[in-house]
């Protein structure tokens, strides 16, 4: 339990931080980290989970070459997933949005 609150609190701090960089949280498997990520997640009103291991996350980051169009295509598919797996579903290749972003709205 100590060794928990330890890490939360400095998520805490890296959060508190007004000059923060991504945070990336890297181990061995099967040791907490998605656990980790997961509840200091539910401490805040609103979280977008990714795990860069998975393609369908990574893909965002790959086909998209912008921060702003990083970040709506990440809210538009947290609100709206469904469309998002529609779309990965239409292409042998997945690509998160392919220039279709206003279409979705």
């Amino acid at each position: 339990m100590g060794f928990n609150r330890l890490i939360f609190r400095q998520l805490e701090d890296w959060k508190n931080n007004k000059e923060r960089k991504p945070l990336i949280i890297r181990g061995a498997r099967q040791v907490g980290k998605t656990t980790l990520v997961e509840d200091f997640a539910k401490t805040y009103p609103y979280s977008i989970l990714l795990n860069l291991e998975k393609h369908a996350n990574k893909a965002f980051f790959e086909e998209l070459n912008d921060a702003k169009s990083i970040v709506e295509a990440l809210l538009l598919n947290n609100i709206f997933g469904y469309w998002t797996h529609q779309l990965y579903h239409r292409h042998s290749k997945p690509t998160p949005w392919n220039g279709r972003f206003k279409q979705c709205v």
